[in-house]
């Protein structure tokens, strides 16, 4: 019976996505679950349930034990590859600006902390 990471795999697969495009569309670091794939190790519940959150059109029970269809079909129909596809894009883009918005937000502070200490000293 093939583990959790090897359907996940699967999935993945099926859906033309890259294991990389499903870890940011969860919030995992880079490697997090390729790793784990790789290495045919479990992940963290945390993760199984993002995936589930995500990707509404995988079947859980096919996810958890192998058992049935990958995709869920009342769920598969109504959610076509293309608008996974532009979710996951969505979701990168998204990560890449909060991330450049967090470097601006911490350069500011290093600013203000910088006048701050000239004020003090004057």
């Amino acid at each position: 019976m093939s583990k959790i990471v090897e359907r996940i795999g699967q999935y993945v697969d099926q859906k033309g996505i890259s294991i990389r495009a499903l870890e940011m569309s969860i919030g995992a670091s880079n490697g997090a679950i390729g790793r784990a794939i790789n290495k045919g190790s479990d992940i963290s519940a945390d993760w199984i349930s993002k995936i589930v959150e995500t990707y509404p059109d995988i079947n859980t029970v096919w996810l958890l034990t192998g058992v049935g269809d990958m995709l869920d079909s009342e769920n598969a129909e109504n959610i076509p590859n293309e608008t996974v596809h532009e979710f996951v894009n969505e979701i990168s883009e998204q990560r890449k600006l909060t991330s450049k918005t967090q470097e601006q937000l911490s350069k500011a502070q290093e600013q203000i902390d910088r006048l701050i200490t000239i004020l003090e000293k004057k």
